[in-house]
């Protein structure tokens, strides 16, 4: 059961009070079942972020923290790491979106992760939740199962990290490391079923990118490039990117968002697929996101609804 109340300090009180959040459901985005204009919604939240710069706080790996950043300023947006409890919860009150990635988290970091939340969610900004590894180690499986109570805006994860938040019992046994052993296509069901507990747009990652939300059909994102999978970042740089695009359009626009960083990050991949290895990957990567125009998503997004 989600937890109906959470900690959310205002200024001049305790970190103890109790403050209700009940997030509105999001609208039935009517746009997916035409493709094509979907694709044109993307193009136009692209150009969107683009104009606003919406500022993204990053709580996140620090095996990946340089590439995420690189990634966020290449798409247009301007992101801010921090790890420091204080700092997070004043910069949660200033951002356009927040990012809380577990993947080489620690007990301080916990506790910023929290007190940003309740920031976040007491102004009302949306956050993104990556449960990077959960399901391989108790912490980071407890903390991230504990953010996902207190409504994220867009959960991504891999299928087997879906299925460990989801409460599939033995899941915990499923990953390896941060790598998936189970298929995007056989935990549509979880990932549904937590899209609807959680209020939140749910993203199962893969060479298929899967797409869930609350009141909305299932949407399958079919760009992408096998290259992405060999290289440590671009999971955590997508859920930035998620993040990016919710500091453009705002909470209630979460599925668009999800779908947008899906699209653009499978994109991106593309572009990049002609480098030679995973090093000059990373970098036709970051270029690939730094060209894309909302004309090539029109032109070569691949999108299909999961009935």
């Amino acid at each position: 059961m989600i937890e109906e109340e959470i900690k959310t300090p205002d200024e001049g009180e305790e970190d103890d009070v109790e403050v209700l959040v009940r997030p509105k459901k999001a609208p039935v985005p009517e746009l997916v079942v035409k493709p094509a204009e979907t694709l044109k919604t993307i193009a136009a939240a692209l150009d969107k972020l683009r104009a606003d710069r919406p500022l993204v706080a990053c709580l996140t790996n620090f095996v990946t923290a340089s590439f995420v950043a690189d990634g966020v300023f290449a798409l247009g947006a301007s992101p801010f790491a921090v790890m420091d409890s204080g700092e997070a919860t004043t910069l949660a009150t200033k951002c356009g979106a927040l990012l809380l990635n577990v993947g080489t988290v620690d007990r301080a970091q916990g506790e910023a992760m929290r007190a940003a939340v309740a920031r976040a969610n007491a102004g009302a900004h949306p956050w993104v939740l990556d449960p990077e590894g959960v399901g391989a180690l108790p912490m980071r499986t407890y903390l991230a199962r504990e953010l996902m109570r207190r409504f994220p805006a867009v959960i991504r994860g891999n299928a087997s990290e879906i299925l460990v938040l989801a409460g599939v019992p033995g899941a915990e046994n499923g990953g390896l490391g941060v790598e998936s052993t189970a298929k995007p296509e056989d935990v549509l069901t979880e990932a549904r079923r937590l899209a609807q507990v959680t209020h939140a747009a749910v993203v199962v990652s893969g060479k298929v990118q899967y797409v869930c939300g609350e009141n909305a059909p299932v949407v399958a994102v079919m760009n992408g490039e096998a290259q992405m999978a060999r290289i440590s970042g671009t999971g955590c740089l997508h859920a930035a990117v998620a993040a990016a695009f919710l500091g453009a359009l705002g909470s209630k626009e979460r599925f668009t968002a999800a779908l947008a960083a899906s699209l653009v990050c499978g994109l991106a991949g593309e572009r990049a697929a002609s480098a030679k290895g995973p090093g000059s990957f990373k970098v036709a990567f970051l270029d690939a996101l730094n060209a894309l125009t909302g004309a090539d998503v029109t032109k070569g997004g691949k999108l299909e609804v999961v009935k």
